[in-house]
C-alpha cells in the first residue's frame, strides 16, 4: 500500500473508532440497596478507556507519520500498531466480560461497590470497535514495513539554515576559502 492509502485509511478508522466510543457498548441491570434496580448503559469511552485512548493515539500517530522523517516514522508506526492493539483489547474486554465492565462503571461513577449486575450484555457497537482496533494494528505494521520507502515532507518544511558563502564571496571578503576553519574540525 502507498503512504497515502495507509495514512488515509488509518485516519478514517481512528475517527470511526473515536465515534464508536460515543455509543453504548455494554448494557445491564444494576441491583443496589440504595438506588434499587436500574438499567445501565455504558458508552465505549467509559466501558473501555483503552479503546478511546487508542483512537486518540492513532490520530496522533497518523500526524506524526505525515510529518516525520525516518526514525520518527518508525516510532509513529509502532505507536499506531500499539494503539490498535490497545483499542482491540478494550473492545474485546467489553465483549468477553460485560458484567465486569458494568460493575466497574457503577463502582467508579456512582460509588456503589456492592451493587450486583445481572443481564449484562455487549451491544453490537463493540464488534466494529474490535475490527477497527485490529485494522489499526495491521496498518501500523504496514507503515512500519513500508515507511522506509516513503518520502518526507520535503526540504521546504525544514528549519531554515544560513546559506553557505561561496568561495568567490569569501575571496571578495578577504578570506581564504582553502584555509581550515573551526567549523571544519
Amino acid at each position: 500500500m502507498s503512504k497515502r492509502q495507509v495514512l488515509t485509511t488509518a485516519f478514517v478508522v481512528a475517527v470511526a473508532l473515536l465515534a464508536l466510543t460515543s455509543r453504548a457498548w455494554v448494557t445491564g441491570t444494576v441491583i443496589d440497596t440504595i438506588t434499587g434496580t436500574t438499567q445501565a448503559s455504558v458508552k465505549g469511552n467509559k466501558a473501555s478507556p483503552p479503546a478511546f485512548a487508542g483512537a486518540l493515539v492513532a490520530l496522533a500517530a497518523v500526524i506524526a507519520l505525515l510529518s516525520s522523517k525516518r526514525v520518527g516514522r518508525i516510532i509513529a508506526s509502532v505507536a499506531l500498531m500499539l494503539a490498535g492493539v490497545m483499542a482491540a483489547y478494550g473492545a474485546l474486554r467489553s465483549l468477553l466480560d460485560p458484567s465486569g465492565v458494568v460493575r466497574t462503571w457503577v463502582s467508579t461513577s456512582g460509588g456503589h461497590a456492592d451493587a450486583r449486575v445481572t443481564d449484562a450484555a455487549a451491544t453490537a457497537w463493540s464488534w466494529p470497535a474490535l475490527a477497527a482496533g485490529v485494522l489499526l494494528a495491521v496498518l501500523g505494521v504496514l507503515a512500519l514495513a513500508g515507511g522506509r520507502r516513503w518520502s518526507g515532507l520535503g526540504e521546504k518544511y525544514d528549519a531554515p539554515t544560513a546559506p553557505k558563502e561561496s568561495d568567490w564571496d569569501q575571496l571578495s571578503a578577504g578570506k581564504d576559502p582553502t584555509a581550515a576553519t573551526a567549523d571544519d574540525d
